[in-house]
């Protein structure tokens, strides 16, 4: 399992949107500081202040099996909405396949147990494919034929 880096105390709980025309809050989150983490092979992801994102896009359902706010997902869950928002580590552009084993990764790292980890893997590449072909295709990334 390859070791991504990043600081802990750099990451700050992220921030619910409120909507003040609806007078509520979204299920929509915003970071509050930039974060980084290196890949092992030097690459290094940035995510900068104020990236919106929803956290672990688990259908309801399946939260008492796993949480939107599993202290192995949090980390994760920023990073692959990240990288399937920008779908670019260092200037370059990656696959769906690359955001989803990073965060297959990242829950390992995080101590999440394997049968566990490998279900939430599952679920990314059955149901990651819409969002990231369509941001894909219109940021330009050549990878969004890939299923």
């Amino acid at each position: 399992m390859s070791e991504h880096i990043y600081n802990p105390k750099q990451y700050r709980s992220p921030q619910r949107i409120w909507d003040e025309i609806q007078r509520r809050y979204l299920d929509q989150w915003v970071t509050t500081s930039t974060f980084e983490m290196w890949l092992n092979d030097g690459r290094k992801i940035t995510i900068p202040i104020g990236f919106e994102y929803d956290k672990a896009s688990i259908p309801r359902p399946a939260w008492w099996y796993l949480s939107r706010d599993d202290k192995h997902i949090l980390i994760a869950a920023l990073v692959h909405d990240y990288l399937y928002t920008d779908q670019r580590i260092g200037g370059k552009w990656i696959t769906r396949k690359e955001a989803d084993q990073i965060f297959y990764e990242l829950i390992r790292q995080a101590g999440m147990r394997f049968t566990k980890a490998k279900l939430a893997y599952m679920a990314v590449r059955l149901g990651g494919w819409r969002y990231f072909n369509k941001t894909a295709h219109a940021i330009g990334n050549t990878h969004y034929i890939e299923v």
